[in-house]
């Protein structure tokens, strides 16, 4: 069992939503665990002139002056770190991994807190001499000014049981924040896609999620989403696990429900703030690339293999994720208009998913 002793040098990489959450909350450490964000020269600015705020749901904000915060826009300065958290797009581990590789200590645990199923096996491709963890965070996080981060929905991190695993549990349970570990993370990190799929949903309507979630058409979008995502992870022989209360065979179910009895059975799933959003909303907002390759393009990615396998000779037309697929486009055009969210109605998007 590696347990590291302080002092402990912390790095974040990636100071979006989640890794400026995550890191803020690391500022609660004692002084020998004090962390280094590592971000956009833009952040780094408003950090140096207001410091950093944090509000945890159901906490009282939290305020770090600037000259408490070790803020960097180089990877340089990761290089004496003992536990590195990788918080950067789905998209960008890959570059992020590479630029790693010839900075950081071949002792340094490194820690995945990202959306999607395959940048830990990008980190150990690259990384092969550090231990890697695959990490969960379930929760949302909006950002209220340019450095405050909030907390929104209620959830438990969930880390990859490993030797090195202590010591970064430690560190969420001193900074206060629910945390476990697992041995097998594979089929939690597929339940956590499935409830992601409602990202693209959140981001095409543009209104907040406790309000997309209580539009039974928007609702009957995301079903549809997580019901052929669950066809194809059984033809693949794919595994899911239950997350908490959440059962991933019930999801469509329940979001198919009258609006009064989905509210009943959601309140008991998780605790939504009336202000959260999508990440992937907050993508379009910023004029960002999304991450809709790696959640819904998983079950596309699927879909197709499915189809090469399978598809009937006289239907040249068959498409194994059709819904999927159409989400994933609607967000590309979104992207390639740089203009926000479109604010698609419930209706008019379901019509997209069932005339495609």
């Amino acid at each position: 069992m590696q347990v590291i002793q302080p002092p402990v040098h912390l790095c974040i990489v990636g100071t979006g939503l989640i890794g400026g959450f995550i890191g803020s909350c690391f500022l609660n450490l004692p002084e020998d665990f004090k962390p280094t964000f590592i971000g956009r020269e833009k952040l780094i600015d408003a950090v140096k002139q207001h410091g950093i705020s944090v509000t945890r749901q159901f906490n009282a904000r939290q305020n770090f002056p600037p000259e408490t915060i070790n803020i960097s826009a180089s990877l340089d300065d990761a290089a004496t770190a003992d536990i590195v958290f990788v918080c950067v797009k789905s998209q960008d581990t890959a570059i992020v991994s590479k630029k790693l590789k010839d900075v950081i200590k071949s002792t340094a645990i490194v820690v995945s807190l990202q959306n999607g199923i395959r940048n830990t096996q990008t980190l150990r491709q690259e990384l092969p001499h550090n231990p890697i963890i695959g990490g969960i965070i379930p929760f949302n996080v909006i950002q209220e000014q340019a450095t405050h981060y909030r907390q929104t929905t209620s959830g438990e991190i969930v880390l990859e049981s490993s030797p090195s695993t202590p010591s970064v549990e430690a560190l969420f349970k001193q900074s206060h924040l629910p945390v476990r570990s697992v041995i097998d993370i594979a089929g939690l990190q597929w339940t956590k896609l499935l409830m992601n799929l409602n990202n693209p949903v959140n981001a095409l309507a543009g209104i907040p999620l406790a309000e997309q979630l209580q539009i039974k058409e928007y609702r009957l979008v995301t079903a549809a989403c997580i019901e052929e995502a669950l066809h194809l992870l059984k033809a693949h022989n794919i595994k899911t696990q239950r997350y908490g209360s959440i059962i991933p065979e019930l999801l469509p179910t329940i979001l198919r429900l009258p609006n009064g009895m989905f509210k009943m059975i959601a309140k008991k799933m998780i605790s939504i703030d009336p202000l959260a959003r999508s990440s992937m909303y907050d993508d379009l907002k910023r004029g960002r690339k999304t991450e809709i390759e790696f959640l819904n393009g998983e079950i596309e990615y699927l879909g197709k293999q499915l189809q090469h396998n399978s598809r009937p000779h006289s239907d040249e037309n068959y498409q194994a994720s059709p819904v999927n697929s159409r989400i994933i486009a609607l967000i590309k055009n979104a992207e390639s208009r740089d203009a926000g969210s479109p604010e698609m109605s419930a209706e008019d998007l379901l019509k997209q998913i069932h005339s495609y």
